[in-house]
């Protein structure tokens, strides 16, 4: 029986979302051939484990998207390798010779035909594809954690390093507008894609290490998203090392896309499966994307009002507090009546009209929104009050987060 790979999991329903990576016949049996010289000590000395054990996966079906994605360049630069007489004339006293054995192992034909190449190009287009869609198509959304177990040290060399935990598995968030939680593995399709992450202070600014160039190190582990960075000689750099050192300084913050996530039965927690780090960044930060108790929320949403009501900007934290609520709206009823759900949480009942209404907007005292009609259209029964915002007053929120 053949194995079949893809390059991700089955989706519930049996939707696949990923690129098909079954190995074709052709390159089961060039693997195979290359086996059997390679077991007949014709192989060379040039032949890595790692070769010899992907040629044995491709044999029997197997292989990686990694793997994919190195044949393609690996075949363009060892195509000239197929004029030597050992490698291309089966009459020559030195066939097979070291090259055609290894073009075999990853694939290739006896012939020195790009027929693999061009195989492994399609999916290696249709992987970038892939991963390119579902980034446009998600909105980039951010996190932030107390940073655990955070490392500040200066070696010999003078580079100031910092290290610790971005993110953090099965750890409940404050419900905006639900618990949520990510799941070990989250991190584990982005890393392997090696997206381009910056190191900045509050998700803004130039920035002190990036994936790019070695000095960001991302790494999934059993606690979470661990990071190592290496901080360039400058005042920021140096102000920020200090803050982190003396404790000033202790959150964490990922900014990311969602690209799979589940919800339980009554949609009051939601889990992240899987997450991309593709054109995010992971922040040292003043104050958090969400509080960190509902006592702090209720404050934080006290002061929002106050301020929209007085004319005055909001403070970061409230306005981190609305853009957790208010973020989702336009994904449909679910999550406006959550977000309704988590407004009256928040407020107790006799802050339920938020003392917000002027007198001469009486019209409004009596409507709200609600989750199944547009909020200028339904009357809501005095029952309901408790659990409702005010018309003027939810859009007075979310035009402050825009």
């Amino acid at each position: 029986m053949v194995a079949v790979s893809i390059s991700e999991e089955v989706e519930p329903g049996g939707e696949v979302r990923a690129v098909d990576l079954s190995v074709p016949s052709f390159i089961r049996s060039n693997a195979k051939r290359g086996l059997g010289y390679y077991e007949e000590g014709l192989g060379g000395d040039g032949l890595v484990p790692a070769t010899i054990s992907a040629a044995r996966d491709m044999a029997a079906g197997r292989i990686s998207e990694a793997k994919v994605r190195k044949m393609a360049p690996w075949f363009a630069r060892h195509e000239v390798d197929g004029q030597a007489p050992s490698n291309k004339d089966s009459s020559d006293p030195g066939y097979p010779g070291a090259g055609l054995v290894a073009w075999l192992l990853w694939g290739g034909d006896g012939n020195f035909s790009s027929r693999t190449q061009d195989w492994a190009q399609r999916k290696i287009d249709a992987l970038n594809a892939e991963a390119d869609s579902r980034r446009i198509m998600k909105k980039i959304e951010r996190r932030t954690y107390t940073v655990r177990n955070v490392e500040t040290r200066q070696e010999d060399d003078g580079v100031m390093r910092l290290s610790g935990y971005a993110a953090v598995f099965n750890d409940a968030s404050v419900p905006l507008p639900f618990t949520e939680y990510i799941a070990p593995g989250a991190f584990r399709k982005t890393l392997s894609e090696t997206p381009d992450v910056r190191l900045l202070i509050n998700h803004e600014g130039l920035p002190l290490a990036r994936t790019k160039n070695d000095t960001l190190r991302l790494s999934e582990d059993e606690v979470g998203l661990r990071f190592e960075a290496e901080l360039p000689d400058t005042s920021e750099a140096r102000d920020l090392y200090t803050l982190i050192e003396r404790g000033d300084v202790d959150q964490m913050s990922f900014a990311f896309r969602v690209i799979r996530q589940k919800y339980n039965s009554d949609r009051t927690e939601r889990t992240l499966t899987e997450v991309s780090l593709a054109d995010g960044d992971v922040s040292v930060v003043t104050y958090p994307a969400y509080p960190t108790t509902t006592v702090e929320a209720r404050e934080q949403l006290r002061a929002a009002i106050k301020a929209i009501k007085e004319g005055r900007d909001i403070s970061p934290e409230a306005t981190a507090l609305l853009n957790s609520i208010f973020a989702d709206l336009s994904e449909g009823h679910d999550y406006i009546m959550k977000a309704v759900e988590v407004m009256s949480e928040f407020m107790n009942t006799e802050d339920a009209a938020f003392d917000y209404d002027d007198e001469d907007e009486d019209e409004d005292k009596t409507r709200a929104v609600d989750a199944t009609s547009t909020p200028d259209e339904v009357p809501v029964p005095a029952e309901e009050q408790g659990r409702k915002i005010s018309l003027r007053l939810a859009k007075a929120l979310i035009n402050s987060t825009k």
